[in-house]
């Protein structure tokens, strides 16, 4: 298992390494010059060349490049030119709201993803099976944007029960902290809880035919612990390889839904940072992002070894 863990992180670096260098040369040859949009349109050319050439932004991408890896890996992510600051204070301050919104939504979409698939598979052929079924489906359907939208004019504009937009810390009340959070973390949690859902229903359906299932009820053992002790503990495996993706979903979905509803996380930061070319900003951010997703993936890894123990002895003889 060391052995096996040790090849992961190996890899993961080696894709942190190709995401950064992608990113940095995408960015690079985009249409626009960081030094001119941060002086504006009015600011001579002499005083933009200074600014180029103060930034670095004169070198060949390669020096460019290697410069900002060795300050990364001394815990340095550069200064961003838009919001003049070091791009880990501003990431200090904006990571933690994503971060609470996200597991917020990641646990609301899980749990109830997981109670209604189990609900549709057990009262499978029913009324309450079609109906969460086309609620799941409706819910893969329906794009993030789509969903903050219809939220915002059903539940803000038009019953005018919650606020259309903005962000309030815990600090400042958990009642006033959910008003504010309520529609985005319904709108990162529905496509997630739609895919959990009909994920646990395939898993639990398959496992309700096994033998062992079969041989459980001919022993006599109540539905309830059959229920928890053979068929929910063997139909997680495909639910936790699911979770991975929705963690990377949750990520990417906050860009859109910080944006729809002008929080001041860490994916609005991203889109700031991409609008102003501001290049320090922008690979903080998306490092970050490899980084959270390499992480859920490992932990996806360990998961498997938890829940069922012959993964576990699998990878150490591996």
């Amino acid at each position: 298992m060391i052995k096996y863990v040790g090849k992961k992180v190996l890899v993961s670096i080696l894709i942190l390494l190709l995401v950064s260098f992608m990113a940095y040369w995408i960015i690079s040859v985009l249409p626009g010059d960081a030094a001119l949009i941060a002086l504006g349109t009015e600011a001579t050319q002499e005083r933009v060349e200074e600014l180029r050439a103060e930034w670095k932004l004169d070198e060949p991408l390669v020096n460019r490049y290697g410069a900002w890896l060795v300050n990364i890996v001394h815990g340095d992510f550069g200064y961003s030119t838009h919001y003049k600051a070091p791009c880990l204070e501003i990431l200090k301050e904006r990571m933690p709201i994503t971060a609470l919104l996200g597991a917020i939504s990641l646990a609301i979409g899980v749990v109830l993803g997981i109670l209604l698939g189990i609900l549709a598979a057990v009262k499978r052929g029913r009324a309450v099976d079609t109906i969460v079924t086309f609620l799941a489906n409706l819910g893969v359907s329906l794009p993030v944007f789509w969903v903050g939208i219809l939220l915002i004019y059903l539940l803000a504009v038009w019953l005018k029960l919650l606020p259309v937009q903005g962000y309030a810390s815990p600090a400042e009340g958990i009642g006033e902290f959910l008003r504010y959070a309520c529609l985005p973390c319904i709108s990162m949690a529905w496509g997630s809880m739609a895919t959990v859902c009909r994920q646990t229903r395939s898993a639990v359906l398959e496992t309700l035919h096994q033998h062992y299932v079969k041989t459980a009820r001919a022993k006599g053992l109540t539905e309830r612990k059959i229920m928890f002790r053979h068929i929910l503990k063997n139909s997680l495996i495909p639910v936790i390889t699911l979770l991975g993706f929705q963690v990377r979903n949750l990520v990417g979905g906050s860009v859109v839904v910080e944006q729809i509803y002008n929080i001041p996380g860490m994916g609005r930061t991203l889109i700031q940072a991409v609008d102003s070319r501001d290049t320090n900003m922008v690979l903080a951010c998306l490092m970050l992002i490899a980084v959270i997703t390499i992480l859920s993936s490992l932990l996806v890894d360990i998961a498997y070894g938890i829940v069922d123990p012959r993964i576990r002895r699998g990878g150490s003889e591996a």
